[in-house]
């Protein structure tokens, strides 16, 4: 059961129609969250059986230990963010939102929500007026905390959010619900409930219990004109988890099993170079006497906790000597296995295989995969396509809110979102292909220089006249010169 329809079934009981709770119950998000927090827990998922733990018998019981995790998911989503938000694109539109959006601190934030964007498979931002009603607020929402109640193919335009708290040592969540009227209006609702144990939240308690809610009301219409005060950022894939779901599907969605057999081995190569140490072997009845579970016997082991010594049965028991005992390392080949690994990995993540690497040198950087591999670049400029659209309409979000409570909002500017695909172009082909253009007289030299260099045109011109008179001094000098 997944965790929307645990919350659902939990703090909204039988409000949502059965249908919906159908169509986003297997959306995994509660499995997603947990791979890409490295805290793969077995009791949140069958999938996450023995990936946490590792369980083992010695004569001393059972023991349990921690396994050692390289944590592939944070390193795909955080190489997906850098790789989209590395160079922040430049964003024209009206004062009113360029402000709104500086003030919130939108540019800065992106780069971890596009990260949380990619892990959970999509995320939501909620625009609403701020205290004085004087400005507007961005709150970025995690896909965990929105719950999505209607929608069509464009957007989700009825929906949950949820904001957890805790006061006075209890635990409570607001659950904010917007909803679309007839005649474009938009009907918000806010309901507190607290904790009763075990994550059930079905009590509500008055708003006013936590301080920050006080001034909040508890119902309120506006006219939006049909628009919804928040937008949805969906992963641009195919949810194969749950058809008609409108949520996303997480980047590593597809690569469960690749990043679980990832942490194997990385807990293998831990394993080797701890169990490859030096050891000494002994005779068993130079070792201490354990009675067996199982037989219920007697029986001489080793010490558990000692780390050198081991014991065994010679079979010659007039040379019971100590034996110095050094295994070889299998370093290499796990390394060879967790690239390989990696590189199923990256593939399934809609990169291409190298740009992950487990070899001391670490994730490419955008410049670097981009330029080697033109998938990579088709991956960033479909996210870029999504993140462009929800940008236009939080923007119209931002002047509807500030209309609504009479900001000088200012005329409407043609909005546009240049992103800067220098770091992402081949940056040889690019030139070749400017440079032939020159060359055929198609475009001048000067043109040709902007283009690749991103020069100003007077400053392009210049160049074309100081590379001409560089060639015709070297020139000069190769004929007749002493």
């Amino acid at each position: 059961m997944g965790w929307i329809k645990n919350m659902v079934a939990k703090l909204f009981g039988l409000e949502v129609p059965q249908e919906i709770v159908d169509a986003i119950k297997d959306n995994y998000i509660d499995l997603w969250k947990a791979i890409y927090a490295n805290n793969p827990d077995g009791t949140l998922s069958e999938n996450l059986d023995g990936w946490k733990y590792v369980e083992t018998w010695t004569p001393d019981g059972y023991h349990k230990r921690e396994r050692y995790r390289l944590g592939a998911a944070k390193v795909v989503c955080a190489a997906l963010a850098k790789l989209v938000w590395s160079e922040v694109p430049t964003i024209t539109c009206d004062a009113f939102s360029d402000e709104t959006l500086n003030a919130n601190g939108f540019y800065r934030n992106m780069k971890f929500q596009i990260e949380y964007f990619a892990a959970l498979g999509g995320m939501a931002v909620k625009v609403y007026p701020g205290t004085n009603e004087k400005s507007v607020k961005l709150d970025y929402v995690t896909a965990d905390c929105f719950i999505p109640l209607a929608w069509d193919n464009v957007s989700v335009h009825d929906a949950d959010f949820l904001d957890f708290r805790v006061h006075d040592k209890k635990r409570y969540v607001r659950r904010e619900r917007h909803q679309r009227q007839a005649h474009g209006k938009y009907k918000i609702t806010n309901q507190l409930f607290q904790d009763v144990g075990q994550g059930t939240y079905n009590r509500e308690v008055p708003l006013s219990t936590i301080p920050d809610f006080e001034p909040m009301q508890t119902e309120a219409e506006i006219d939006t004109g049909g628009e919804p005060l928040f937008w949805y950022f969906r992963y641009p894939v195919a949810n194969n988890k749950a058809f008609d779901s409108p949520m996303g599907m997480s980047i590593f969605g597809n690569a469960i099993h690749t990043i679980k057999a990832l942490d194997i081995a990385f807990d293998c190569l831990n394993g080797e170079v701890k169990n490859g140490k030096r050891k000494i072997i002994v005779p068993q009845s130079a070792t201490r006497k354990v009675v067996d579970p199982l037989t219920g016997k007697p029986t001489r082991y080793f010490d558990a906790a000692d780390e050198v010594y081991q014991a065994m049965d010679f079979d010659d028991k007039e040379s019971m000597q100590p034996v110095d005992f050094a295994p070889p390392l299998r370093v290499p080949e796990i390394v060879e296995s967790i690239n390989a690994l990696l590189n199923i990995l990256a593939i399934q993540c809609g990169f291409p295989p190298g740009t992950l690497t487990f070899d001391g040198q670490g994730i490419k950087t955008a410049t670097e995969v981009v330029s080697q591999n033109s998938d990579t670049y088709k991956s960033k400029k479909t996210v870029e396509t999504e993140l462009e659209y929800g940008i236009g309409k939080l923007i119209n979000a931002i002047r509807i809110v500030g209309k609504l409570y009479n900001m000088d909002v200012g005329d409407e500017n043609e909005l546009s979102i240049v992103w800067d695909d220098s770091i992402a172009e081949d940056r040889t082909d690019d030139a070749n292909f400017w440079t032939n253009l020159a060359d055929r007289g198609y475009i001048t030299k000067a043109y040709a220089n902007q283009k690749i260099l991103g020069m100003q045109e007077e400053d392009a011109k210049k160049m074309v006249e100081a590379a001409k008179k560089e060639q015709f001094v070297e020139s000069d000098a190769g004929f007749g010169a002493e």
